[in-house]
């Protein structure tokens, strides 16, 4: 597997000699989880099995292209969203979500679940039609709201036959429903999620290790945190500051670059999948990371969520 995974590291424009977690979660792994996604998972299998760099090259460059494809489709369908999170927002949110489309890419569900839970912070489900008329759908849950449980009490909610299939455990779930039963499957399902929740549930909580000191917020310091491993259970520092907002521009219409400043220090920051601007001053929790686009002693700061603002 080295040489296709030095492969997809070139394919990615990454230096494979600084590996860490992040690049084998956000970088590596999209790519050959997008062969699930929209074609077949063996053409990343391949990849990883490969002899010979010429093989494994072309194998990553496939890849590359359809996590392109996948981000794009991604992109469509979150913007066929937008008009429900609208409509979700403008009264008194309800406790579950569930969005449909008939256009949308059923490997791609549940990506899009998981982006909408995260903004909403709602169990999130997202369904697209099947050939043989069916939906299928793709949730993703918050702590505190068992998302199979809240799915198996719908079931036995809805009338006979309406939810043929479902599974999955507490925080993601799949399932299959009649057309017909759609528009109940709604009800229920925000019915079910209130049921099983209380009102703190909804209150999104955020852990930091509090401040990151100026005088130590150096490429030294977030080389020797970007050689540990963390991961499920051991998450990287999260820090917390108040910046003052100095400029803000989209990266491929989809995320943010910012430039940041805090006691006479500049730092460019990004906030992955959002479009939003931030206040003059907020308070942002963030990690740390290396700037490689820039080069040498170059650091980078990467919102998390945005905490507080003026």
């Amino acid at each position: 597997a080295h040489t296709g995974i030095y492969a997809l590291y070139l394919e990615a424009g990454r230096d494979a000699r600084h590996t860490n977690a992040t690049d084998l979660g956000f970088v590596l792994g999209p790519r050959l989880n997008a062969a699930g996604r929209l074609a077949d998972m063996n053409l990343g299998v391949q990849c990883l099995l490969a002899n010979d760099l010429q093989t494994a090259s072309q194998l990553a460059r496939q890849l590359g292209e359809m996590n392109a494809q996948r981000r794009q489709i991604e992109q469509d369908m979150n913007k066929d969203a937008l008009a429900d999170i609208e409509q979700f927002l403008q009264s008194e949110p309800a406790a579950g979500m569930v969005v449909a489309h008939e256009s949308w890419h059923q490997g791609v569900v549940g990506i899009l679940a998981s982006r909408l839970k995260d903004r909403l912070y709602r169990p999130t489900i997202a369904m697209a039609l099947a050939e043989d008329g069916t939906w299928r759908g793709s949730g993703r849950s918050i702590p505190g709201i068992h998302l199979r449980d809240v799915l198996d009490l719908v079931s036995k909610r809805l009338p006979e036959g309406y939810m043929p299939k479902f599974g999955g455990h507490a925080m993601a779930a799949g399932l299959t429903l009649r057309a017909e039963g759609l528009e109940p499957f709604k009800q229920e399902f925000a019915q079910a999620v209130a049921e099983f929740a209380d009102d703190a549930v909804f209150t999104r909580v955020v852990h930091t290790d509090g401040s990151f000191p100026p005088d130590q917020l150096h490429a030294r310091n977030v080389d020797i945190l970007a050689k540990q491993v963390w991961g499920q259970g051991f998450a990287p520092p999260l820090f917390a500051d108040e910046f003052q907002v100095l400029s803000h521009r989209l990266l491929k219409e989809t995320h943010s670059k910012f430039v940041l400043q805090r006691q006479g220090q500049q730092f460019t920051a990004l906030h992955w999948n959002s479009t939003e601007s931030l206040p003059p001053r907020c308070t942002v929790a963030y990690r740390v990371e290396r700037d490689t686009f820039t080069g040498g002693d170059a650091i980078q700061l990467i919102i998390e969520q945005v905490l507080t603002d003026d």
